[in-house]
């Protein structure tokens, strides 16, 4: 848990989090629909508290859960009124990075973003994910990169982090990489 001091803006969802599951490292799926109307592992929910103004407020504590939301096709609505989306949570299995953007000043213009990582292994998501862990396992000696790290496997199949990068020192595929803003792109994740 972490603390922020400072705001955000209202109605901006300026959260993003990303997952690395040994294979590829992506934004998880958290996006439901906007409008309410779909169904989340069985259940229906239509409405949702809508918008009327962005403004810049307080920070306040969040708890963002180390969850994707998975389509699984169309389900009746109560009454009968036709099908809506149905989704199902799935826990997140790797090395996931929670990144939130907020801003020091009462006038939301000085942006700052906060990152926290945390490993999360099949055996904290539930039984369920075990095959899918154990199917990232990676081989012994095979280098990657992190979340601004470069990861090398161990004998016991894990990722280790073994060297820590920058944003002018980035990784790319599996070293610290320097590169210079005026003169280039940065090497690719």
């Amino acid at each position: 848990m972490a603390k922020v001091d400072g705001y955000v803006m209202s109605c901006a969802e300026a959260i993003v989090v990303t997952v690395d599951d040994g294979n590829v490292q992506r934004p998880a799926s958290q996006s439901l629909p906007p409008k309410g109307d779909y169904f989340l592992d069985g259940v229906y929910t239509s409405s949702h508290l809508g918008c009327d103004a962005v403004s810049c407020v307080g920070a306040s504590p969040r708890t963002i859960p180390l969850v994707e939301y998975e389509p699984v096709g169309d389900q009746e609505r109560p009454g009968g009124k036709g099908k809506t989306s149905a989704l199902k949570t799935v826990p997140l299995v790797g090395q996931i990075a929670v990144s939130l953007g907020y801003f020091t000043d009462p006038a939301c213009t000085v942006g700052k973003q906060l990152t926290l990582e945390v490993v999360r292994s099949a055996t904290d998501a539930g039984p369920e994910e075990r095959d899918a862990a154990v199917a990232a396992a990676c081989k012994a000696g095979a280098r990657r990169c992190g979340f601004w790290s470069v990861q090398t496997c161990g004998a016991d199949g894990r990722w280790v982090t073994t060297e820590s990068c920058s944003k002018r020192s980035p990784c790319s595929n599996g070293a610290c990489v320097p590169f210079d803003p005026p003169h280039g792109a940065p090497p690719s994740l």
